[in-house]
């Protein structure tokens, strides 16, 4: 094998490996915030909270082949790990995103590892990581926790950073 095809073979290696994995982040501010502690709860709302806040990020969890309920909840918990990280106290505007694309799958006809090109498909999870103004009261009763039903379906995404309409916030 010639040096330039080791090359190539192992760019695309590296291409194939890494580019469809990666999560994004997109500040929102240039201030940047101190991480909050592993055990520190941060809140998930599927509208917008009428609380003075500070909108941080925008940010998405983990990209998955499958969309269950079990998969929802460990993007939750990711959702809530990245806002953490952030110095987010909640995650808001929380809706669920499927980004379809063509390229490089895993071909099961083969028995042996190889690729070929067909259609793909990702659910993931995005919302808005905001910052309380001002601690939240003691005395608010505790908010609801959301659970993988709660979350929206929005519409199918053709490209690999999706963007998606406002959901209506829901009436008490």
């Amino acid at each position: 094998m010639t040096r330039h095809a080791m090359l190539t073979a192992a760019l695309g290696a590296a291409l194939l490996a890494g580019g469809c994995a990666a999560t994004r982040t997109h500040h929102l501010t240039e201030s940047r915030y101190r991480a909050l502690p592993e055990d520190a709860p941060v809140r998930l709302y599927v509208n917008t909270v009428a609380q003075p806040h500070l909108e941080i990020a925008q940010i998405n969890s983990f990209p998955a082949d499958e969309d269950t309920p079990e998969i929802r909840r460990e993007q939750l918990e990711d959702l809530q790990a990245r806002a953490r990280r952030l110095g987010g106290d909640a995650v808001v505007n929380i809706r669920s995103l499927k980004n379809k694309g063509r390229g490089w799958v895993p071909d099961d006809r083969t028995p042996f590892d190889s690729y070929r090109m067909g259609d793909y498909q990702q659910f993931f999870l995005r919302g808005t990581a905001i910052r309380f103004e001002e601690a939240p009261a003691a005395a608010q009763p505790a908010d609801p926790a959301v659970a993988p039903a709660d979350i929206p379906q929005e519409r199918t995404a053709d490209t690999e950073d999706p963007t998606a309409e406002k959901p209506t916030p829901r009436t008490p």
